[in-house]
């Protein structure tokens, strides 16, 4: 008996439609726009790093939450092999 396999894209779109991911990815905007706005010119790397750096977080955190969620899924269809 053969399982339908989930697809990969589906293992990052749960963790990344939590609410406060959503908020987060919302905030990292916020920060690189003021941090942009704020600094002079030629400096803007400098300003928008706290956003950056919140997306940066984003990413992992979704990345391990879609591959714990994956190994999950790949011992489930083992079990159900059994």
């Amino acid at each position: 008996m053969t399982f339908a396999t989930t697809p990969c894209h589906e293992f990052f779109l749960e963790p990344a439609s939590d609410p406060m991911i959503i908020i987060l990815m919302v905030a990292a905007c916020v920060a690189i726009a003021i941090g942009v706005a704020k600094e002079p010119p030629g400096h803007e790397a400098e300003g928008a790093l706290e956003g950056v750096a919140i997306l940066v977080a984003i990413f992992i955190v979704i990345s391990v939450s879609a591959y714990n969620d994956w190994s999950k899924d790949q011992e489930f269809k083992k079990l159900q092999e059994v």
